[in-house]
């Protein structure tokens, strides 16, 4: 029996099948060195990156810190006090702590889920793609599995796993999705508004809903793609595809927003104080290097994942194929799409480039610091145009003459350099054998053996990148015994902050270790107090960092700002007690407690504490508010926003101090009207409850990025709490969603049944 005449013994249902199984079964491939072993070991980036990891940093912090939130407290993590004196963690765009699936790293151990999460992730890419080729382009099931098979092994892919880049892969799996429920809404084209097209319309609002609760810079990025193709249809459809795209628009938004609630809506509320509004075109130049793309053919041996570009030889010639055929509609808009994104890559590092006019006709645009990131797209629409070009030659389509010698001098030409290219930093294996094989089946007469033989040098030329990409990391290393560390738990207060402004300390610490930091590595920070923690750092690099101070996390700060010239005041205004730095410098003031070759710590000696009364204020602007705190004594004056009642603050004495989940609690004694101030970032979702009752008091920005409340003379109870209320209402609205999407899917069931 030949392998044709068994396969179509097969229904198109069981290859699907078979086909989605075999998918996983190949994306595991690559993990199964991080799956199978026990225990789990963490994912990390071979010795190639520059920028480490972001794993630690953002992911396993977070979801640590929310695991033992929920295990201690029985509450869900909403703020971080272990960083930059405080930060959200609701609301924030690349914190996933709502997303479903997510729930994995609250019951099983950190490397374990993060593991499976990431498995699961790019099977799903692969399979949204590969329905979206077999039921929408309606292509074999071979084409459709070797773009399924490039999506999910794609080495930009296992750069960013390997970068720790959880919520970015959790979110590009569902951009698939996203596309395939958006075709399918338009091709069912039924003017009755059929149940099949309106459900077309609900799983793209699921889509929507899990980019809005995993990365929200991909919510938008891929919300401009869908709203740029909706125009599209609509400027050919006229008015009939106007009123699908609305109700598509409302259907979609409805359900994502409904879904997401609890995320976007603290979003919204934080948004206008981040870090991320108020960028200029400096800040937001740059992308992707246009010599990078030489990495699309030819494996660089210097990874960094925001520009890996390495795309699979095989891929190559695939797409190549398709451009030697005769092209119909639909691919010369994939070729459009996938330059388009392209362009977006490369961001303003070309003599013309879009992206500054995007930027101000478009002011989403000021949001994205990485215009690279944009290559996902072109990964995905090379992955559609490899996958015709699979089909086309399936099917015998002629390719024109200037294929075969261009195939042919690519396999001599990648042959050659390996064998010859020694000083350039590129790696030719497998790409050296894979390529003349690739080029000889392509060159000859189709036949289905032939196609699955193709889909196994796709496989085997994708997976051999993605297993040199990354390397396996012990938990138990992250928190292993660090002699700084071991010190500062000795003798840092639990009222106190420990400030590393370059980086010194295991990025594992303030979590694993109960430090409070002052600083911190985080992409959404408060704007006001990265200014403030830089200021009173006493450095002037003003580029735009991912996190705070800017030598804490940037090269090119740490070199403008080398030494640390700090306001000790305003430093210990943030409850700083413990300053380390990479050596020995004359501060001012200080007292040095430990020194080694690496790192040196001093006591900077006490604070006014992390909650006291000011003496006197003074009302100033936020734009002034900075210079203005480091002229003055912050630990006798507050600045405010808004008056003061004239004449001298009543001293406040703190009789006891305690933590609560989200918040903390102080018991203070005031003898006349005073103000509070409380040594935490201010931002917008905090409130104040004076002796168990709300609205007496509100809590207000004061020091220019920190906490104040006013009160009578007494004693009292003032409970300072973190419970945005778009958060609130979000979560009972997504629980609304939820219910009613299943009372719908269960419709859709017992409707079919009855059909």
């Amino acid at each position: 029996m030949t392998l044709d005449s068994a396969l179509e013994r097969w229904t198109r249902r069981d290859v699907d099948r078979l086909a989605i199984a075999a998918l996983f079964l190949l994306t595991c491939l690559p993990l199964a060195r991080y799956l199978l072993a026990w225990p789990t070991p963490l994912i990390f980036p071979n010795e190639a990156f520059h920028y480490g990891t972001d794993l630690v940093r953002e992911s396993w912090s977070i979801f640590r810190f929310s695991a033992d939130t929920l295990r201690e407290t029985g509450t869900i993590a909403l703020w971080r006090p272990y960083l930059l004196s405080g930060a959200p963690l609701i609301g924030h765009p690349v914190a996933p702590v709502l997303y479903p699936p997510n729930a994995l790293t609250l019951v099983l151990p950190l490397s374990t889920a993060f593991d499976l999460l990431l498995w699961f992730h790019l099977g799903w890419a692969g399979t949204g793609v590969y329905l979206y080729l077999r039921v929408v382009s309606r292509l074999r099931a071979e084409s459709a599995f070797a773009g399924a098979l490039i999506v999910a092994l794609a080495p930009r892919l296992f750069a960013h796993i390997g970068g720790g880049h959880l919520p970015l892969i959790e979110a590009f799996a569902w951009w698939p999705w996203a596309w395939l429920a958006f075709s399918l809404y338009w091709q069912t084209g039924d003017p009755r508004w059929s149940a099949r097209r309106l459900g077309w319309a609900v799983l793209l609002g699921i889509a929507v809903a899990m980019l809005a609760l995993t990365d929200g810079r991909y919510l938008a990025m891929s919300g401009l793609w869908l709203a740029a193709a909706t125009l599209w249809i609509v400027a050919k459809g006229r008015l009939p595809a106007a009123r699908a795209a609305l109700v598509l628009g409302l259907v979609a938004v409805g359900v994502g927003i409904g879904l997401s609630a609890g995320e976007i809506g603290p979003l919204a509320q934080l948004l206008p104080y981040s870090s991320r509004v108020g960028r200029g075109p400096i800040e937001t130049s740059g992308g992707l290097e246009p010599a990078l793309l030489l990495n699309v053919m030819f494996r660089s041996s210097i990874v960094d994942p925001e520009s890996y570009t390495f795309m699979g030889i095989t891929t190559i010639a695939l797409a190549l194929f398709g451009a030697a055929s005769r092209r119909p509609y639909r691919e010369r808009c994939w070729v459009a799409a996938a330059g388009l994104a392209l362009l977006l890559s490369l961001g303003t590092n070309l003599p013309i480039s879009i992206y500054p006019l995007l930027m101000r006709l478009i002011p989403i645009f000021g949001l994205f610091r990485a215009p690279g990131r944009w290559w996902l797209y072109v990964i995905f629409a090379l992955a559609i145009l490899a996958a015709f070009g699979l089909e086309k030659w399936q099917t015998g389509s002629p390719a024109r003459r200037w294929l075969r010698p261009l195939l042919l001098g690519l396999g001599t030409g990648y042959v050659a350099l390996w064998l010859t290219g020694g000083g350039l930093p590129f790696v030719f294996l497998p790409g050296a054998i894979v390529l003349p094989l690739v080029g000889i089946l392509i060159l000859t007469r189709p036949a289905r053996w032939k196609a699955i033989a193709l889909v196994g040098m796709l496989a085997i030329d994708l997976g051999v990148v993605d297993l040199e990409l990354t390397v396996p990391q012990s938990e138990a290393a992250l928190t292993a015994p660090d002699p700084v560390v071991t010190l500062l738990r000795g003798v840092v207060q639990p009222d106190e902050r420990v400030f590393d402004p370059y980086g010194t300390l295991p990025e594992a610490a303030p979590v694993a270790d109960h430090l409070a930091m002052a600083d911190g590595y985080d992409s959404f920070t408060i704007g006001a107090y990265t200014e403030l923690i830089r200021r009173a750092s006493g450095c002037d690099y003003t580029g735009y960092v991912v996190g705070a101070p800017p030598m804490r996390v940037d090269d090119a700060a740490a070199q403008s700002c080398p030494t640390l010239r700090p306001v000790l005041a305003a430093l210990r205004l943030l409850a700083i007690r413990y300053v380390i730095l990479p050596r020995p410098e004359d501060l001012p003031e200080s007292q040095l407690v430990y020194h080694d070759d690496r790192r040196t710590v001093y006591d900077i000696g006490p604070g006014p504490g992390r909650a006291f009364g000011a003496a006197d204020s003074q009302t100033v602007s936020a734009a002034a508010c900075t210079d203005r705190l480091l002229t003055i004594d912050p630990a006798r004056e507050a600045l405010v926003e808004t008056p003061v009642a004239p004449g001298a603050l009543a001293s406040v004495t703190v009789v006891h101090r305690e933590s609560l989940p989200n918040g903390e609690r102080f018991t203070v004694s005031a003898a006349g009207p005073a103000l509070l101030v409380r040594s935490e970032v201010w931002a917008s979702g905090w409130t104040a409850i004076v002796d168990g009752r709300t609205g007496v008091s509100s809590v207000e920005r004061t020091d220019c990025a920190l906490q104040g409340v006013r009160l009578e003379a007494g004693v009292h109870s003032v409970d300072f709490v973190y419970d945005p209320w778009p958060y609130e209402l979000g979560w009972r609205l997504s629980a609304f969603t939820a219910g009613a999407l299943i009372l719908y899917a269960v419709w859709l069931i017992l409707r079919g049944r009855r059909a």
